[in-house]
């Protein structure tokens, strides 16, 4: 046992050993530790309570907040030991799923197979190496725990364990709210490896009733089972609806009327037969893949539908003889549901991979269950899955060496997204970001032009154009492009901020004032508004109103020096002026 430990924490370093010189990158790190003013303090008494706040940048994760501080008390702003962190987990994730499985099943060799699919395969290289998906991995954590405080109560079933089970559930909730199909997940497992089910994995197949029979005691055994687990069913009920109200509030959910349900339904039909390709053709991840803007064709949703169905009526039929190829699979399929796309947030690909960190589990136990079937126990057969398993082991780990490596910073990372991808408008204007940054203005310019083009309604990309224009002294040209910015998205706040600063410059004091306070309306912490419209009021030496909004931006980011400067200096200007 402690070698194969050894050999989880071995593999899975060497593979990720890169991640440790990766930079942040500019997509969420910034919002969740880079920019992000309470995390960078890192582990206070006040911010240990704006972390269970609902005014944050995302819903609702305290958990999560809480390890970025710790990162930050111990490390600062040092990406590489931010990454080594996440890689911790990952790996302590991996040996609790070997620890679970062989437990439970009693088959080492293929618990650890499935850890080590798990810990190696290049689909979770997002979780691991995107610091912003700490709380992927951490919630897994979680996930991992209540597995095995479940697996305990099963074995001593009394109400000290069941209290237990709790405990990650709650904490694993606090992190990530995907443990939502914990329960169900919970569910599957009594039937196999766990044997809870009167007529389950565990009885003999000459001892079971009659089909009527059979399926009437099943029923009754969810019944019971699913009664023992009401407490745990209202509390994935709580994590839904607080989730719900946290992103409502920060206005992320995407409406039907933006994104219809006729397309969602058939993306999620899609996206499962994606995620089983990816899963088993490791090749060609991206951080984002688009979003169709129409319907797919009938042939393709027909051809997913009768796949999807037709595993599944095969796996319920192999139910009595190989019960875990339906339970995989169900967990496969049922894990994916709340990420699936049917309600969706913010920016949304048509698949993810960083959402098959934990479905794809099911899967892996399909394929090395399915294997060892498929290939029998005799001597040849055994050198077979042997050779065959370590070589498709290799290939993983030099597939998430390689994927790691594109990591390293963000011009690289969005480069090699638009080079498997296609028609990529939100990477184009994400490397537009990232070479703005660098100064690199003309070629970020092209990329804001090339997303526009892909996508004419893509609002962000016309408001950091118009950001870029104004940096080249083309004052008309960012006007332009802020106000298409604002026809598509009315309460983009950031456009009208930029608009204010291009007619302050101008000179147009009226108009500016209007922008900055109309930004401030649509979001009240909105610290750059309210020092630019500081700035604007201590020009017109109404020194009164300028220190209120620089007040106003201190409150809202104590750490903002600019702001703190302007004050110091609008107070002086006061008191001369008296």
């Amino acid at each position: 046992m402690a070698i194969l430990f050894l050999f989880l924490l071995v593999i899975t370093t060497t593979a990720y050993w890169r991640v440790g010189t990766n930079e942040f990158i500019d997509l969420d790190d910034n919002a969740y530790v880079t920019e992000n003013h309470h995390v960078r303090q890192g582990l206070t008494f006040e911010n240990f309570k704006w972390s269970f706040s609902f005014n944050n940048t995302d819903y609702w994760l305290p958990l999560t907040w809480i390890s970025h501080m710790l990162d930050c008390s111990l490390f600062g702003l040092n990406a590489g030991m931010h990454h080594r962190t996440s890689l911790l987990i990952h790996i302590v994730n991996g040996m609790l799923l070997f620890l679970f499985l062989n437990k439970t099943t009693g088959t080492i060799w293929k618990s650890a197979v499935v850890a080590v699919l798990f810990s190696l395969h290049p689909i979770n290289v997002d979780s691991v190496a995107w610091i912003a998906e700490r709380k992927n991995v951490l919630s897994s954590l979680f996930w991992m725990l209540t597995l095995l405080a479940y697996s305990r109560y099963v074995e001593h079933p009394n109400i000290k364990n069941y209290l237990v089970i709790l405990v990650p559930f709650i904490l694993g909730s606090m992190a990530k709210p995907m443990l939502v199909t914990m329960p169900f997940v919970l569910l599957l497992l009594d039937y196999w490896p766990l044997g809870r089910f009167s007529q389950s994995a565990s009885t003999k197949i000459e001892a079971r009733p009659s089909a009527i029979r059979f399926y009437a005691g099943m029923i009754l055994d969810v019944k019971r089972l699913a009664f023992e687990k009401i407490p745990l069913f209202a509390l994935s009920c709580l994590s839904i609806v607080i989730t719900s109200l946290s992103l409502r509030k920060l206005g992320h959910l995407i409406s039907n009327d933006i994104v219809p349900m006729k397309l969602r339904l058939a993306n999620a039909l899609i996206s499962y037969v994606r995620y089983i390709g990816k899963a088993i053709w490791p090749f060609n991840f991206s951080i984002h893949y688009p979003y169709p803007t129409e319907m797919y064709p009938a042939w393709q949703l027909a051809a997913a539908a009768f796949l999807l169905m037709g595993i599944t009526v095969g796996l319920i039929h192999q139910m009595g003889k190989r019960p875990y190829l339906i339970i995989g699979w169900l967990w496969f399929m049922g894990t994916f549901v709340p990420a699936i796309g049917l309600t969706f947030s913010g920016t949304w690909g048509a698949i993810n991979d960083r959402f098959a960190y934990i479905p794809l589990i099911g899967l892996y136990i399909v394929l090395v269950w399915g294997s060892v079937d498929a290939f029998g126990n005799g001597r040849l057969a055994k050198k077979c899955k042997v050779a065959i398993s370590t070589i498709y082991i290799l290939i993983l780990s030099a597939l998430t060496w390689l994927q790691v490596g594109h990591w390293k910073n963000s011009e690289m990372l969005f480069e090699h997204a638009l080079s498997v991808t296609t028609d990529n408008y939100f990477v184009h204007n994400l490397l537009g970001v990232s070479l703005s940054k660098q100064g690199k203005i003309s070629s970020a310019i092209e990329h804001f032009q090339k997303s526009i083009r892909i996508r004419p309604s893509y609002f962000e990309a016309y408001n950091n154009l118009g950001i870029e224009f104004s940096k080249i002294g083309k004052p008309d040209d960012a006007l332009q492009s802020f106000s298409s910015a604002l026809q598509l998205c009315p309460t983009l706040a950031s456009a009208h901020n930029n608009m204010g600063n291009i007619l302050a410059e101008e000179g147009k004091t009226d108009a500016a004032e209007k922008r900055y306070i109309r930004a401030i309306q649509l979001r009240p912490d909105y610290f750059d508004a309210y020092n630019n419209l500081g700035i604007l009021y201590y020009h017109q030496r109404k020194f009164r109103k300028a220190m209120d909004n620089f007040q106003h931006a201190l409150r809202v980011r104590p750490d903002f020096e600019g702001a703190r400067a302007n004050l110091e200096l609008a107070r002086r200007q006061f008191s001369q002026s008296k």
